[in-house]
């Protein structure tokens, strides 16, 4: 194994994995439960594809909520949150006696949980292999895929035999896994070194304010010094690196705005498909086990781009920008 490599990182990489498997493998799948819907509420298809448009939406766009709170507690408990939240959202959808409800429990409590497990553990992985963070992202992330591939099928056979009521209980008890899984999520080495420069520059500044400005100070080695200039100079230094690291920062920066815009159209496309096409294939004559089929076709290739597009963003000499540029036109 390599010096760099930390072998519980391979730990947190597989939890990762198998917590985006579970959590996307659900949403992916939810377009046989609009086919389900709509005959159990006689509603339309706007409005029951809405119920897994808004799961997806909050599942993806309350990204902001969890990396305030990532930094407020620490990923594991966020993503702990996300286990608790999803899986009393899933209990409950058996219970559903009208649209509201389901919206309100799958798309706004489930859509939240599986954001707090999503964000944290994805983003985790990485850091636990800052040098090969391209590889273990695209790796990670090929998780969700392999759920769009495994669940469709599933799901269809647990609807044909226990009813979409039922097989909720079965979904609900497949995401309580993810408790265990986030209870792997270790902090990473690079965060505890954050910590520690955190925790000495407190330090510094407490030792400033007990001795007025003086002390002896083990990394400089004189036995009396004014250390104001010191901490004034660290100070600056990490408020110039919370400014440049901030949201506020990236508020400005018109490259990210354009990422951002990208992100929003590709999701609102990839939303249509998932949760629309379904119905279409059943609409124009194909079975259930056709239209799950196809479902878990079009995941493959995602399964292949994510392991492919982690290795090739890997190499160095690898433009990252010409890279998103090419697979958005091989979308197109």
């Amino acid at each position: 194994m390599a010096k760099d490599l930390e072998p519980w990182g391979f730990v947190v990489a597989v939890s990762a994995f198998m917590i985006l498997l579970l959590t996307f493998g659900v949403s992916l799948s939810f377009g046989l439960y609009v086919i389900e819907l709509q005959k159990e509420f006689h509603s339309g298809l706007s409005l029951i594809s809405a119920i897994g448009a808004i799961n997806l939406g909050v599942q993806l766009g309350a990204g902001p909520l969890a990396s305030f709170l990532m930094q407020k507690t620490s990923y594991r408990k966020v993503c702990l949150l996300g286990a608790v939240l999803s899986s009393i959202g899933l209990s409950a959808l058996p219970f559903t006696p009208n649209i509201p409800y389901m919206i309100a429990f799958y798309g706004i409590i489930t859509g939240f949980g599986y954001c707090f497990l999503y964000v944290p553990s994805h983003t985790l992985s990485g850091l636990w292999f800052p040098r090969h963070m391209g590889l273990s992202t695209g790796l990670v992330t090929s998780g969700s895929a392999l759920g769009g591939i495994l669940f469709p099928m599933m799901i269809k056979v647990i609807i044909e035999t226990y009813g979409w009521r039922g097989s909720m209980y079965i979904l609900a008890a497949f995401n309580l896994q993810t408790i265990p899984l986030s209870a792997l999520l270790r902090k990473a080495p690079i965060q505890r070194q954050w910590e520690r420069k955190k925790n000495y520059l407190s330090n510094r500044k407490a030792t400033e304010e007990k001795f007025g400005g003086k002390c002896y100070d083990e990394y400089v080695g004189d036995p009396v010094f004014t250390i104001m200039d010191s901490v004034d100079r660290e100070k600056k230094h990490v408020k110039h690196h919370k400014v440049q690291s901030s949201f506020f920062r990236l508020s400005r920066n018109v490259c990210f705005h354009l990422y951002i815009i990208n992100g929003t159209v590709w999701s609102a496309f990839f939303a249509a498909i998932v949760l629309i096409l379904p119905d279409y294939f059943v609409t124009v004559g194909l079975n259930r086990s056709d239209t799950a089929w196809l479902m878990s076709l079009q995941h493959i290739f995602s399964f292949l781009g994510c392991i492919v597009s982690g290795f090739v963003s890997s190499h160095p000499k690898i433009n990252k920008v010409a890279l998103l540029v090419f697979f958005n036109a091989l979308h197109v």
